[in-house]
């Protein structure tokens, strides 16, 4: 019984850790991508905003949420793919292949077209902050505790019962 205890103890703390984990990396990468400044020239797009024209390759709608492929026009290389949340699908209509939008990259990734939040942009990431993370690793602390409790009581009142 014990053992079972103590591996929910620890799965508790492991997922505590966990949600931890992502609630720093989520606000971080939105700190970087709020405080990127725009890029000063196509050469120099590492760790900058580029924004610019980019051309609509080809629009994709693969059940769910839709997607874009640009070609930005200033910036030659391979084409990227935009992915757009569901709510975003009426702005996806009315865009037409070979049209030309103004588009943000920021690390490699598309993250506007045409003033949309891609999936992408940092900013559309869950805001949740250490608080989850707080609340669950007491939560499942409190959780151990009432069943270390429970055992206790358990065991005393067998023994009470065997004298």
């Amino acid at each position: 019984m014990f053992i079972a205890l103590g591996a929910a103890f620890l799965m508790g703390l492991a997922l505590t850790a966990y949600t931890g984990y992502i609630a720093y990396d989520f606000s971080s990468r939105r700190a970087a991508y709020d405080t990127a400044k725009p890029c000063a020239s196509v050469a120099s797009i590492t760790n900058c905003k580029y924004q610019g024209d980019a051309r609509i390759v080809h629009k994709v709608l693969p059940g769910a949420d839709p997607r874009v492929e640009l070609a930005f026009v200033d910036v030659h290389g391979a084409d990227v793919t935009a992915y757009l949340d569901r709510s975003h699908r009426s702005q996806w209509d009315t865009w037409q292949e070979a049209s030309v939008v103004q588009a943000e990259l920021w690390h490699g990734l598309v993250t506007m077209v045409a003033g949309v939040p891609t999936l992408d942009n940092p900013d559309t990431l869950p805001e949740s902050g250490p608080g989850p993370a707080v609340i669950f690793g007491i939560a499942t602390l409190a959780c151990a505790g009432f069943l270390v409790w429970l055992l206790t009581l358990n065991r005393r009142s067998r023994r009470a019962a065997a004298q």
